[in-house]
């Protein structure tokens, strides 16, 4: 069975720059959200990004959880844009 993926795994990755026939990622992630889908996909991503961790979590789990809040505070941002 494989480990669920974290944030974490995406730490690294390089954006390359869009071709000049290509949206951005903001204006792509910006459309989505005028969707009944991006909607769905915000109300997951505030739900998930805020579940709250059990008490006594390690700083491991703490500092993943606090980096999954600000991936999805960035998207949810470039979706009110």
């Amino acid at each position: 069975m494989s480990k669920p993926r974290k944030f974490s795994d995406l730490r690294g990755a390089v954006q390359r720059p869009a071709q000049e026939d290509e949206d951005t990622i903001d204006r792509v992630i910006a459309r989505l959200a005028r969707t009944r889908d991006g909607q769905l996909m915000a109300a997951w991503l505030i739900s998930e990004s805020q579940t709250p961790l059990h008490h006594g979590a390690s700083d491991a789990q703490l500092r993943e959880a606090e980096g999954a809040r600000r991936l999805a505070d960035r998207i949810l941002e470039m979706a009110r844009a």
